[in-house]
């Protein structure tokens, strides 16, 4: 609030992710628009009813005359002030705080006059909207975009909440979006943080090297773990040796043709390649969740 008492045109927005800034809230865009209807109908009967005081400089003191309108101006401003900052259109937002502080004006005012500002925020807010593009994502997809519960399951969300969280996340998004190739892309990311994760866990040091840096070479690394680990076929059948073979042969068998083939601008996914990759990669997260967090813990 301002030292008057009108809330505060410049109060900082929250922080907004890149696609939160991209979401257009409906509800505040109803809000906005109704209300200014509403505003500009409600000050329309009462311009005509308006009655100048010339003694006090053209001003009346409609305070003292009708309370019930004023107390009902404050209100639609006051909830305009708040549609708008949700909306982010801060010119808008400016022209409707001035309109707050007329209203709110103890010395009186002329409702010309807030009309005026009723006129400016409309004619504003069309200009801040006719730069925005807005698009309606489809009903089936607002999960992927805004899960209820986290997408690749509760364990996952609490054992890899850093990288792996993210580009989850982004994964998510891209499909919800109609952007399949991107969202292979986020998904390989994840398994990337997958591999990490599995060689931490055999207690295989992070990679130093740029060479050493890539898939071929860690999953080599990951083989001679488990190798040193169940030297036997045996030592495989059930337990860590049976989960380690099975992660392994997952992470190997995606290493071609997902992977590799993301990396080439040639390579394309359609939404069902993308959406098949998704489940695909959620299940291997699950499982290797059920085992060790981000961080390789507990160590095999």
């Amino acid at each position: 609030m301002s030292a008057a008492g009108a809330p505060d045109p410049f109060q900082p927005y929250r922080l907004w992710s890149l696609w939160e800034m991209l979401e257009l809230k409906a509800a505040s865009f109803y809000g906005v628009t109704s209300g200014l209807l509403t505003l500009r109908a409600r000050m329309g009967e009462l311009i005509r009813s308006e009655v100048r005081d010339e003694k006090d400089g053209g001003i009346t003191f409609i305070l003292e005359n009708d309370p019930v309108a004023i107390n009902f101006m404050r209100q639609q401003a006051s909830e305009l002030i708040d549609n708008l900052r949700t909306l982010g259109v801060s010119v808008s937002l400016m022209s409707a705080t001035k309109l707050w502080e007329v209203v709110s004006n103890s010395n009186g005012f002329l409702w010309s006059e807030a009309s005026r500002f009723s006129e400016e925020i409309h004619s504003r807010l069309v200009d801040e909207l006719s730069l925005t593009k807005v698009f309606v994502l489809e009903r089936g997809k607002v999960g992927l975009y805004d899960p209820v519960q986290p997408l690749f399951g509760a364990e996952v969300a609490s054992k890899y909440p850093t990288d792996g969280a993210f580009e989850i996340d982004e994964a998510a998004k891209c499909l919800a979006f109609g952007r399949p190739t991107a969202a292979v892309f986020h998904l390989m990311r994840t398994m990337e943080i997958a591999i990490r994760a599995v060689a931490r866990c055999l207690q295989i040091p992070d990679p130093v090297r740029p060479s050493e840096r890539n898939w071929g070479f860690i999953l080599s690394e990951v083989k001679k773990g488990i190798d040193a680990k169940w030297p036997t076929g045996a030592g495989r059948m059930s337990g860590d040796g049976a989960l380690f073979e099975s992660l392994y042969a997952s992470l190997e068998a995606v290493r071609n043709p997902w992977r590799n083939a993301t990396m080439h601008v040639e390579n394309k996914y359609t939404d069902d390649e993308a959406e098949h990759i998704f489940v695909a990669v959620r299940g291997f997260m699950k499982n290797l969740a059920s085992r060790c967090d981000e961080n390789g813990e507990p160590k095999a």
